[in-house]
C-alpha cells in the first residue's frame, strides 16, 4: 500500500505525458500548415531557384 501512495504523488510521468501531448499537437499544426500551402511553397522555391541560376 505504501509503494502505491508514493506512486500516486510522483509527478514526472504525467509532466513527459503532457511534453509528449503538446509536441504531437504541434507536430500535427505543422504538418497540416505544410500541407495546406505546400504548392505556393514550392512554387515559391521554384521561383527562387530560378531566379538563382
Amino acid at each position: 500500500m505504501k509503494n502505491l501512495s508514493r506512486f500516486a504523488r510522483h509527478r514526472g510521468g504525467a509532466t513527459a505525458i503532457e511534453y509528449a501531448v503538446l509536441l504531437s499537437g504541434m507536430g500535427l499544426a505543422v504538418i497540416g500548415i505544410l500541407s495546406f500551402f505546400g504548392i505556393q511553397l514550392n512554387d515559391l522555391f521554384l521561383l527562387l531557384a530560378a531566379a538563382n541560376t
